[in-house]
């Protein structure tokens, strides 16, 4: 999926779990893992998945899945970074 066309699918679902299974399935898409994304955080498998399905704020893995996909954090998660968008 390229980077528009999965910023137009994110900005259509308002579920946090569907809108956490799109990312997932763009790091995916893009090579990378929850499982990766961890490890080279030094952080727990659990922890980045709570932060993807945007359970738990956590702007230091939030803004790491972020560059990863070249989109900035407000793309895929609106609700928590609402005032980057203003910036």
């Amino acid at each position: 999926m390229n980077t528009k066309a999965f910023i137009r699918r994110l900005k259509t679902e308002t579920d946090p779990v569907r809108r956490g299974n799109i990312i997932q399935m763009e790091l995916r898409f893009h090579g990378y893992t929850l499982a990766a994304v961890a490890r080279s955080l030094g952080k727990s498998f659990m922890g980045v998945k709570h932060a993807v399905v945007d359970d738990q704020k956590s702007e230091r893995i939030q803004t790491h899945i972020a560059g990863l996909l070249g989109v900035d954090r407000a793309e895929l998660w609106p609700r928590r970074y609402k005032d980057d968008k203003a910036a």
